[in-house]
């Protein structure tokens, strides 16, 4: 379920609505269940059941991991790079993501002029990108323009 601002489709329900004051069921994919959910600014990104991980949303910075494609996806899509990736939880900032797998490895993307993605770099990135410096982790959260992660 999702509501609030929807303008650039990050509550999943396959519009770009501007308010949505009620909380409306947004689609998931057949026999699908979602186990976790994180939102960014105008974004939000899900886990299924399945590992599967979808998101929605503006994609100004790479934040919706899927590449370069459309600025604005009303309804949730699977992001193809961490397809056989074992996710177990995401985390969103305010235009960056991560995903951390039951392996204890996390993947990064979005905006990372900050340095927030953890990859040494400070670029922008539009697809989950391995970061190598992580392992063993329990736990990632995600601020503003910062990343944190328990080992």
């Amino acid at each position: 379920l999702a509501c609030g601002q929807g303008a650039d489709g990050q509550l999943g329900t396959g519009t770009r609505e501007g308010a949505v004051s009620k909380a409306t069921e947004v689609p998931l994919p057949s026999g699908a269940r979602a186990t976790q959910v994180a939102c960014g600014k105008d974004f939000s990104v899900v886990v299924l059941d399945d590992g599967r991980v979808l998101s929605c949303g503006a994609d100004d910075y790479g934040q919706l991991g899927q590449g370069k494609g459309q600025r604005y996806v009303p309804d949730l899509r699977e992001i193809r790079h961490l397809q056989g990736v074992d996710v177990e939880s995401v985390a969103c900032g305010e235009y960056h993501a991560t995903a951390l797998t039951r392996q204890g490895r996390v993947y990064a993307w979005g905006y990372g002029r900050f340095g927030q993605l953890g990859t040494g770099a400070t670029v922008d990135l539009c697809v989950p990108t391995l970061v190598e410096t992580l392992d063993n982790i329990r736990g990632v959260s995600c601020g503003q323009n910062h990343t944190a992660a328990i080992s």
